[in-house]
């Protein structure tokens, strides 16, 4: 990833893969999917797929922080993720989005 969309502090991509569960992480990337599917309780659920220079994860944002957070989602391509890893089957990870904004260039 260019420098300038770097943020100090992101955790990359190929670590947070091996995050135990529950661990506080911030990470940076370029978006490649959001997907909104509808759901049987009709909450809205964003599923977001953000790429690093080292490969793919994906970001779960729940409705209370989809509410806050979706202008910043669908006007930016790349964005710095707060949350929680969340570890699910054998080998599903993925960040419970806390906070997501757009990330800080190096003169900011």
């Amino acid at each position: 990833m260019e420098p300038e969309v770097w943020e100090k502090g992101c955790m990359e991509s190929d670590r947070i893969r091996w995050c135990e569960d529950g661990r506080y992480v911030k990470a940076c990337g370029r978006v490649i999917i959001i997907h909104t599917p509808p759901t049987k309780s009709g909450k809205r659920v964003m599923f977001i797929t953000l790429e690093d220079a080292r490969g793919l994860f994906d970001v779960t944002v729940f409705e209370n922080v989809g509410k806050r957070c979706a202008k910043i989602v669908l006007s930016q391509t790349v964005l710095v993720v707060e949350g929680v890893v969340n570890r699910f089957g054998l080998r599903g990870v993925s960040i419970l989005a806390r906070n997501i904004r757009a990330p800080r260039r190096a003169n900011d």
